[in-house]
């Protein structure tokens, strides 16, 4: 089974035009890699600057540098390997499928800082959990410490809390990575998430909750979320008053305070769940605490079920954007305004019979700018949605437009406007509309798709430039009225279906079932490059690596294709494990035919 990883955590502005595969190192190991690749408690992990790579086995964690010589080397605790997932189990159905390749149980896992040369790990079997930090300029190891129980071991209460802590790190890895390990996955490392600090593998991303700006970093454990420093294992405080599962968390630096996401997943149908059934809908919470004592500021109920990335900390302001926006005083915790009431659910009569979890029942993400906050939602009582614009500070509604498509979204917003995309069978609408009363300034305008390509496939639009790309053509409109101004078709790429594309400062780069094609910003073609069988995509502004899908006789390639010269300047066969570090400079690879070695190649 082939395993190709991505881990991005970093925006990727590279100045270099990429040239080849360069192999910096080899590294040899005690067995055959092989037997690791396959093994469930096994990561590889590059870090972003590509000093770093990270190498866990049920047996060893081991760290190796640039030149590829091991920094430190710690061997686990045993590993029996006989348990079941508790989580898993618990949850079942395909959650629990999702969860079950973490497999908390029994494992091991790491938090990289890599600025500060500091490496947290952590070990645990059934009956012992160990925590513990490296220092990755010596190697040597900063304090070690038993004393908390994070993983379930056979305590299924404790699982609950592991799962919906998981589930968020999944969702939340899934969502940053462009989920790079599905099959047919192509993705621009241009990913922003300087909210994060450091990197860590999956399995300690269901414990760690890094800091970002101190030095310590919160572990969810049995007795609640502990806050420990990380350069010295000190125990800063416990916050243990409510049951709490780390969706997300915020520091505001400015009050010394932390504040913590409750995760309410839907899939937690027991007693855990906060339900208000004046609502008829899953509530969750946030809490507002100490940095240095873990004492309790505030609480506040949010409507809705987490979801990552809804949380916005503004200037005087906070806002939590689960159903509908609520924003909070930052100074005195009162509720500013809540978009969609208290009142309008008692009032509405359909709710009771309505399940909740529907997409089109859901306001859609807000978008913001210094005035106003602007989202789309449903009434309950039809599928039909219609834009809302709320004042940011004081919440009061300034407009609401007629109702539109349920598949109504805000593609993006430009100094006046904001435009809308409507999905159509055959066609979308795009529509522009005055940000500060609502009125349409410019549309709909249809724009033809074909009819077997949903909406769900990859499109492009750009506000730069206003142009869309529906799969087999380029429609350039005019910014003012969005009218079409020309159509390019895409034929001349030859590339098979356009699996995605992207407008980079030289122009269009598309990606297909047979190749890569290029086009200037005007629409002209350039060039292609025929690659069969592409079944994945990865680029930056200055190269692409198109990786094709291998058979039973031979694996697939990794063609490395320069975005300035466009052509393709070097190739690497997929092997059983392919790494690449988060801003795609660094891969290492592993397979039976290497037998005990480990390669390292610098993409230069």
């Amino acid at each position: 089974m082939k395993y190709i990883y991505i881990f991005i955590f970093l925006i990727l502005n590279q100045g270099l035009t990429a040239q080849e595969f360069v192999k910096v190192y080899e590294h040899n190991i005690d067995r055959p890699l092989g037997t690791l690749i396959n093994g469930e408690l096994t990561d590889f992990e590059i870090s972003p600057s590509g000093d770093y790579v990270m190498m866990l086995t049920s047996e060893y964690v081991k760290t190796l540098n640039r030149d590829g010589d091991v920094i430190f080397e710690y061997r686990c605790v045993p590993k029996t390997n006989t348990g079941s997932s508790v989580l898993s189990n618990v949850i079942g159905g395909e959650v629990g499928k999702m969860i079950s390749n973490i497999k908390l149980d029994e494992g091991n896992g790491f938090w990289l800082y890599e600025d500060e040369n500091l490496m947290l790990v952590l070990d645990w079997n059934l009956e012992q959990n160990l925590v513990m930090a490296f220092d990755l300029a010596t190697g040597e190891k900063l304090w070690e410490t038993d004393d908390y129980r994070y993983t379930p071991g056979q305590d299924k209460q404790l699982a609950a809390i592991m799962a919906a802590t998981a589930v968020s790190a999944v969702a939340s890895q899934s969502y940053s990575m462009g989920a790079i390990m599905a099959d047919a996955t192509f993705t621009s490392i241009h990913t922003d998430m300087t909210s994060r600090e450091g990197i860590g593998s999956k399995r300690a991303m269901a414990f760690i909750t890094p800091l970002p700006g101190t030095n310590d970093f919160l572990l969810t454990n049995k007795d609640g979320i502990t806050s420990i420093n990380k350069k010295t294992g000190q125990k800063n405080w416990t916050y243990d008053k409510r049951p709490l599962k780390i969706g997300e968390a915020k520091v505001i630096s400015q009050h010394d305070e932390i504040l913590l996401v409750n995760n309410n997943p839907a899939f937690l149908t027991n007693s855990e769940l906060n339900y208000n059934p004046n609502y008829f809908i899953k509530q969750g919470y946030v809490v507002r605490l100490d940095i240095n004592t873990g004492e309790e500021k505030a609480k506040v109920d949010f409507k809705g079920s987490f979801k990552p990335g809804r949380v916005y900390v503004l200037k005087d302001i906070y806002i939590l954007d689960y159903f509908g926006p609520e924003a909070y005083d930052l100074e005195t915790n009162e509720l500013i305004y809540e978009a969609i009431s208290k009142e309008e659910y008692a009032e509405d009569k359909t709710v009771k019979t309505v399940k909740l979890e529907k997409d089109w029942i859901n306001p859609s993400k807000s978008v913001y700018d210094g005035e106003r906050i602007y989202y789309v939602r449903s009434d309950f009582t039809t599928v039909k949605k219609r834009i809302m614009g709320h004042d940011i500070k004081t919440g009061e509604k300034l407009w609401q437009t007629d109702e539109m498509d349920k598949t109504t979204g805000i593609v993006d917003q430009t100094e006046g406007g904001l435009l809308i995309k409507e999905f159509g069978i055959g066609k979308n609408f795009f529509t522009k509309i005055d940000k500060s009363t609502g009125e349409i300034l410019a549309g709909p305008v249809k724009i033809k798709q074909p009819v077997l390509i949903d909406d769900r496939k990859p499109w492009l639009f750009t506000t730069e430039n206003h142009i869309v790309h529906n799969g087999t053509r380029l429609y350039f409109l005019d910014k003012e009225t969005l009218k079409e101004e020309k159509d390019v078709k895409l034929k001349k790429a030859k590339i098979g279906d356009v699996y995605a594309m992207d407008l980079l400062p030289t122009g269009f780069v598309m990606v297909g079932e047979k190749g890569v094609a290029f086009y200037d910003r005007q629409g002209n073609f350039e060039s292609n490059i025929k690659i069969n069988n592409v079944e994945r995509g990865l680029w930056t502004d200055n190269y692409m690596l198109a990786i094709t899908e291998g058979n039973i006789i031979r694996s697939g390639d990794i063609h490395m294709i320069s975005i300035d010269n466009q052509k393709e300047v070097d190739e690497m066969r997929v092997s059983d494990l392919t790494v690449f570090s988060p801003n795609l400079n660094h891969v290492i690879r592993a397979n039976n035919k290497l037998d005990s070695r480990l390669e390292f190649y610098s993409i230069k």
